[in-house]
């Protein structure tokens, strides 16, 4: 038996499933505060899926301004382009 078809077929399985891709645009509230971006990543950290958020606006929070906010896929939502 092939041991490398074997383990593509378990990680086809088993590893966690991106909601969104690279390029998405996006939506949603950090702390508070509705933002607007583009995804640049969907991946997994700590077993908890994390999204990274590439923002159109700087977003500044208790004096520190943010490019990029990493968030969770149930905090975004996909915008709708027409």
């Amino acid at each position: 038996m092939n041991m490398h078809g074997n383990v593509a077929t378990y990680f086809e399985k088993n590893r966690a499933k991106p909601k969104f891709l690279i390029g998405d645009k996006v939506w949603g509230k950090y702390q508070g505060v509705m933002f607007r971006g583009t995804v640049g990543n969907d991946h997994v950290v700590d077993s908890e899926p994390v999204v990274s958020v590439h923002l159109y606006l700087p977003l500044t929070i208790d004096g520190k301004t943010h490019n990029i906010l990493f968030v969770s896929q149930e905090d975004l939502k996909l915008s709708k382009v027409s």
